[in-house]
């Protein structure tokens, strides 16, 4: 086979590839935001400790109906976006936030070997374990902002 014929082929097969990969992004494959089920709705707001923003924690949205997803993400610098794709399911949810912030003291890591830092939930169980946070998710209510405290 000559160079020409072995370069027309690869030509070929190159633009059959690259036809390939833009049918499949234009029909929703390829971890797009398409998603199975019931429409869900993505959330976003604002997460305080004792009016400090909480930064590396993260938030849970429980549904009521436990046939319903759950959903959340994490919250950085005092936000949390929840897409669309992961977002919740209308209707009541229980919510779940939790912190493991440094304590400042360095404790033996017995799986990698040395030390490490040293964690604690920093959030009170009753945001989290023991939650009575609840927030109503509706079409137009997406935003919930938590104001917490630690006493």
């Amino acid at each position: 086979m000559s160079l020409t014929a072995v370069l027309s082929y690869a030509r070929r097969q190159f633009l059959f590839l690259s036809m390939l990969g833009l049918a499949a992004a234009a029909s929703g494959c390829g971890g797009g935001a398409a998603y199975e089920g019931e429409k869900r709705l993505s959330l976003s707001g604002k997460v305080t400790l004792d009016g400090q923003p909480v930064d590396g924690g993260s938030i849970s949205f429980i549904p009521a109906n436990p046939k319903k997803k759950v959903s959340g993400g994490d919250i950085v610098k005092g936000e949390y976006k929840v897409p669309e794709a992961k977002g919740a399911h209308t209707g009541p949810h229980r919510v779940e936030i939790h912190w493991y912030r440094p304590t400042g003291k360095k404790i033996v890591d017995t799986d990698m070997g040395g030390t490490k830092d040293e964690v604690m939930e920093a959030i009170p169980p009753k945001f989290h374990v023991q939650s009575t946070l609840n927030a109503e998710v509706a079409e137009g209510k997406t935003t919930f902002d938590f104001e917490l405290t630690s006493k």
